[in-house]
């Protein structure tokens, strides 16, 4: 596939918004969203119990009567919360790179309270929380794991994105997703066994690495959003899989008698599921393009994404691993200008 073919899907100009533009867009909580999200940190009192009525009420019933309620803004949540949002492979070198920056600078996104990686996100959450030595993923194209060509269907790319509009425009979300569902799993891709094994080589298997992991995803088949975390003693290495699977890049993946597509399609970088935190950062690949609007509830909320060298380097293919080395390096080079705003509120 070449360069253009996908960046017709991930520049933001091959339609007016932008096909991805449902994700910045569609930033509220979605009907459907029925299990239990996460007690964070059960020692500090902070319980997030899912979520996702679009109506307006704090509280709703689903159809098949299942309670809802929104996360509950406690003084006693945590001080610092982590979002990681999506952005494709070039996305995930940048990610890696800013973060192996800040650590030079003293700065370890990874002690985060509660973070959130949603695709692109996902992996560099995991890695962060991990401790890895990020450099060692600096250029994973010399890697026998990532020199695996992509097989990508341009079509099902658009059409999922087409159909995400719907998010955006209102459409019942969970009918939505199902569509999207539907468009994944009749993609002609490589199979979810050869992404699952890619993907354990690339970036290793384990335990969950952090008991405030988030990892947003969605039901191919229910079209309901599932976040997984600790408590659901499911391999990271799994989550993190189907948090990437983007409809058209990936099979839907299973897990358990399920399967399960890239969570930006719950809410983009998935902000409001750490709403209640004291202080958020925020970094998004796709800041310049589809930006996350700062959820309602933190009292200090620092934002970063791509400056002008690194926007360069990502280009506009983020599936373009060729581009790897240079964003990584661009990410590096981006931490000495971001860490004196970071410091101030992190350290």
């Amino acid at each position: 596939m070449t360069s253009g073919s996908s960046s017709v899907l991930l520049d933001g100009r091959s339609q007016p918004g932008g096909p991805c533009r449902f994700l910045a867009k569609s930033q509220r909580r979605d009907r459907g969203e029925i299990r239990q999200v996460l007690d964070i940190n059960r020692g500090r009192g902070l319980t997030v119990t899912t979520v996702s009525d679009t109506s307006n009420s704090a509280t709703g019933t689903q159809p098949n009567g299942t309670k809802l309620a929104l996360p509950q803004q406690d003084s006693s949540l945590h001080d610092r919360a982590l979002v990681l949002g999506p952005g494709g492979p070039v996305g995930t070198a940048w990610l890696l790179g800013l973060a192996a920056g800040l650590r030079k600078q003293g700065i370890d996104l990874g002690a985060a309270d509660a973070v959130v990686g949603t695709s692109a996100g996902a992996i560099a959450a995991v890695l962060l929380t991990r401790g890895v030595d990020l450099f060692d993923h600096a250029d994973p194209t010399a890697t026998s794991a990532e020199k695996v060509a992509l097989v990508i269907d341009p079509a099902a790319m658009v059409a999922a994105f087409g159909a995400g509009q719907g998010l955006a425009d209102g459409d019942d979300p969970v009918r939505v997703r199902q569509e999207i569902g539907r468009i994944a799993k009749g993609a002609n891709t490589s199979p979810a066994t050869e992404r699952i094994e890619r993907f354990a080589a690339a970036y290793g298997t384990g335990p969950w690495p952090h008991p405030g992991l988030l990892i947003p995803t969605v039901g191919a088949e229910a079209g309901v959003p599932v976040v997984w975390s600790a408590a659901d003693d499911v391999p990271a290495h799994l989550a993190v899989t189907a948090s990437t699977a983007m409809p058209g890049l990936s099979a839907p993946i299973p897990i358990g008698d399920r399967t399960y597509y890239d969570g930006a399609f719950r809410n983009g970088s998935n902000a409001d599921l750490v709403a209640a935190a004291k202080t958020l950062v925020l970094i998004e690949p796709m800041a310049h393009l589809f930006p996350t609007p700062a959820p309602e509830g933190p009292a200090t909320v620092l934002r970063i994404g791509p400056d002008t060298a690194s926007r360069t380097a990502i280009g506009p293919d983020l599936n373009d691993m060729a581009r790897w080395p240079a964003t990584f390096a661009a990410g590096l080079d981006q931490a000495e200008s971001e860490a004196s705003a970071l410091r101030a509120v992190w350290n």
